[in-house]
C-alpha cells in the first residue's frame, strides 16, 4: 500500500532534485556517480526509501520490542543518508516518514507500542 501510493503521488506530481556536479576522484566520488546513474533524480515525494524503512522499523520493532532503538536508529541513518547523497530533500524525507506511520496506522490500527519491551 505504501508503495502503491507513493507511486500514485509520483505521478501526479513528478518532481526531481538537482544534483552536484561529482568532481573528485576518490573511491566515494565513484561510488556516488555509481549512484547516480543508477538511481535517477526522479520521484522525489514522498521519500519511498524513507517510507519503506520506517515502516520495516516500526514492524520489526513491534515484533521484537528490544530491537526498537536499533531499528529506529536504522531507518534515520536511511533517512539522514538520502539528504547527504543528494537523492532527496528534507521535506521528502518527512513525507516518507508520514506514508510509513500512515500505513501503520491503516494497516495495523495502532501506533507503534515503543513504552512496553
Amino acid at each position: 500500500a505504501a508503495i502503491a501510493f507513493c507511486a500514485a503521488v509520483f505521478l501526479l506530481l513528478p518532481l526531481t532534485i538537482v544534483r552536484p556536479e561529482i568532481v573528485g576522484t576518490s573511491p566515494f566520488d565513484w561510488l556516488l556517480a555509481r549512484l547516480y546513474a543508477t538511481d535517477r533524480p526522479i520521484n522525489m515525494l514522498p521519500s519511498m526509501h524513507v517510507a519503506l524503512a520506517y515502516l520495516f522499523a516500526f514492524i520489526v520493532a513491534k515484533e521484537y520490542p528490544r530491537s526498537r532503538f536499533a531499528m529506529l536508529a536504522w531507518a534515520t541513518l536511511i533517512a539522514i543518508s538520502t539528504l547527504f547523497t543528494h537523492q532527496h530533500y528534507a521535506v521528502d524525507a518527512i513525507g516518507g516518514l508520514a506514508v510509513a506511520w500512515a500505513a501503520w496506522r491503516i494497516f495495523y490500527g495502532h501506533k507503534p507500542d515503543w513504552h512496553n519491551p
